[in-house]
């Protein structure tokens, strides 16, 4: 007779599994690290005024001349308006396996706290689909307010941004340095074409550069040390994400799993922000089920992006919660955002 053996009897015992799920997405949203999070200063809508250069102007005159009426010449203001897009990622757990998976014995950690691993999941999907938005939102999506990006009409050259008019109002255009579609090397030359188009057109220095993980190695490779040292100034920020071991003329050249192929970009963080309504700060801190409650402030932490984990009433057995935010990106100064294009990936 045979005796026992492991392959008689496998079956029978207790499977047990490693105590963290093993997560193969990359989930990253880079860019909620390094674009300034802030509250909105005004009311209902993201709203700001713009100062154009209008008729204003200076007159060399005669001495002892009487001002003529012609030289009382203005600068001109014209409101700019975006309401804030709205992003959810429900999360709906059944009570049976919320009950059966607190005592599942052997199983990952992660699994056998399903309502916090749920909601968590919902937020990071959120916190992802957010930075998407930021460059490639057009303000609509399926007919529902989401983000304007800067590849959405933020940054571009023509066309309406936040209810203004570029054909009106030339100051009003970002710099883009096409390719006519063909795709070329980044170089040095394109990233100094970029930086003057800002300082010309603003009057100010970018701080940043985002770009994809491709473009990001091959800047790495194409420059020599001298080039990517950091000369003087400050020093950039350490990012929480992306990477911050490559600048260029003192700027951080930080790739994102998010960022559209072909594309860099360049600005200023002082003009470039996420808004949220102001009224989301108080909600946001109210205790809702401690454990949802606690992955909401975790998040938070990371990013200072409230986003609201609200329980919803139950309809059969499931436990069900909305995680919710309002959001919108604001441009200050399109004319300070320089996007390069047709850049080769390989």
């Amino acid at each position: 007779m045979a005796g026992e053996t492991f392959s008689t009897i496998s079956t029978a015992l207790s499977q047990f599994y490693s105590a963290k799920l093993a997560d193969q997405r990359n989930m990253d949203a880079t860019e909620l690290s390094v674009i300034n999070i802030v509250p909105n200063d005004s009311g209902k809508n993201v709203a700001w005024d713009a100062k154009f250069t209008g008729t204003k102007a200076t007159t060399v005159f005669a001495e002892a001349a009487d001002v003529d009426a012609a030289e009382y010449t203005k600068t001109t203001k014209v409101p700019a308006v975006l309401d804030f897009g709205n992003y959810r990622s429900p999360a709906s757990i059944s009570d049976k396996a919320a009950i059966l998976a607190q005592v599942a014995e052997g199983s990952p950690d992660e699994l056998r706290a399903l309502v916090d691993a749920e909601v968590n999941d919902s937020l990071v999907q959120v916190t992802k689909d957010i930075a998407v938005d930021i460059y490639t939102g057009t303000g609509t999506s399926g007919g529902n307010p989401n983000i304007v990006g800067l590849a959405g009409g933020a940054a571009l050259s023509t066309g309406f941004y936040a209810t203004i008019n570029r054909s009106t109002y030339s100051e009003w255009a970002a710099t883009i340095l096409a390719n006519g579609g063909v795709a070329r090397p980044l170089s040095d030359d394109l990233l100094r074409q970029a930086e003057a188009a800002i300082f010309t057109a603003g009057g100010g220095a970018p701080n940043m550069i985002l770009t994809t993980g491709s473009i990001h190695r091959k800047y790495g490779g194409l420059f020599s040390a001298l080039l990517r040292v950091n000369t003087g100034g400050p020093q950039p920020q350490v990012m929480a994400m992306g990477t911050n071991d490559l600048y260029w003329g003192n700027m951080p050249v930080v790739r994102s799993a998010r960022a559209p192929a072909g594309k860099l970009f360049m600005f200023n963080t002082n003009n470039v922000e996420l808004v949220f309504p102001r009224q989301l700060l108080p909600i946001a801190s109210v205790p809702m089920n401690p454990m949802v409650q606690k992955m909401g402030l975790d998040l938070k932490r990371q990013y200072m992006l409230p986003i609201i984990v609200a329980p919803l009433a139950n309809t059969g057995n499931a436990l069900k919660y909305n995680v919710f935010t309002y959001v919108q990106l604001r441009a200050k100064r399109p004319n300070a955002i320089a996007t390069i294009t047709d850049i080769s990936e390989s």
